[in-house]
């Protein structure tokens, strides 16, 4: 009975910890290209991801185009999937992880173009 217990409440312990990656549903309304700043690409998102985690930038994703976060060829499948997302006028849904940050703006690890 007291296994039971223990192995019951660090279930509920578990449960509370917070994530550190969520998703962001939205429209894309800009892209930027740098050579030096915010891992080098983004896209500008609304609503943006500090709506969900205050800590993120505003309004802006980098998709580590410089290759800290993952290689500088991922990054720029997430930058054209979040172009195509704004020309087709197509929203999108990005998994943001916001412990990997360039200049105070959280990496988006994974870029979805939804049908609607």
């Amino acid at each position: 009975m007291l296994r039971l217990i223990i192995f019951l409440s660090s279930i509920t312990v578990c449960g509370q910890v917070m994530s550190s990656s969520f998703w962001l549903y939205g429209t894309v309304t800009r892209t930027l290209v740098d050579t030096n700043s915010w891992g080098e690409c983004m896209a500008k998102i609304v609503p943006g991801p500090h709506t969900v985690q205050p800590a993120c930038g505003v309004e802006w994703v980098t998709f580590s185009c410089s290759g800290d976060f993952n290689t500088k060829a991922r990054g720029h499948s997430k930058l054209e999937s979040a172009q195509l997302a704004m020309v087709t006028g197509k929203p999108i849904a990005i998994w943001v992880d916001e412990t990997k940050k360039h200049n105070g703006y959280c990496f988006g690890r994974r870029v979805d173009v939804l049908k609607e």
